[in-house]
């Protein structure tokens, strides 16, 4: 499943082939035509790159881990609220 920018989910089938570090993506549900093709790579052990074309549109990112301790849910308190 991936969540679109509008906020929006949509189920995708993924290829993911382990030998090659590549990944296809297709939505034969909403677009049989929508395809991804990407590449990834790990240039370190916090670092993830992912290239590609997503629907014909070369795009490219980097993925920085970030340690769970950084997240504000971890660093604060959760409290409930109530009306």
């Amino acid at each position: 499943m991936i969540q679109c920018m509008n906020g929006e989910t949509d189920n995708v089938t993924l290829e993911f082939n382990p030998n090659k570090d590549t990944m296809r993506l297709s939505d034969k549900d909403w677009d049989p035509n929508w395809t991804a093709k990407l590449t990834l790579e790990n240039p370190g052990p916090q670092l993830l790159r992912v290239k590609g074309t997503v629907n014909g549109v070369e795009m490219s990112a980097k993925l920085h881990r970030i340690p769970e301790s950084e997240f504000p849910l971890t660093k604060s308190r959760f409290r409930f609220t109530t009306d």
